[in-house]
């Protein structure tokens, strides 16, 4: 997607097509992320865990928007994008190596 954008299009099919698909993600994501936070606390810890999950999201969100405004700045649109893609990709690789058990426990 970030690589999409940094394509730069200038007609309105390809635009509305990314922005489509980062809809679906920010969705598929956020939702995600809480069923996972729900897995991972007790009953008592969740509200706790959403608030702590929405912290530290907003810190990134706040965080990477900053660092992306300078790429944008100082270097032009296509950085800014390219850091995105390349944080995307290192994302994975991490999830990828993760190890998947069947069984989880709750740690609180």
């Amino acid at each position: 997607m970030s690589l999409g954008f940094a394509a730069r299009p200038t007609t309105l099919l390809p635009l509305t097509v990314l922005f489509v698909i980062a809809g679906v993600y920010v969705a598929v994501a956020d939702t995600t992320q809480a069923a996972y936070a729900a897995d991972l606390l007790s009953a008592s810890f969740q509200g706790t865990g959403y608030g702590v999950l929405s912290t530290v999201n907003g810190v990134g969100l706040f965080l990477s928007s900053a660092v992306v405004r300078g790429l944008w700045a100082l270097v032009g649109p296509s950085a800014g994008f390219g850091y995105g893609a390349a944080l995307s990709l290192v994302a994975a690789v991490l999830l990828g190596l993760r190890p998947i058990s069947g069984a989880r426990t709750k740690p609180w």
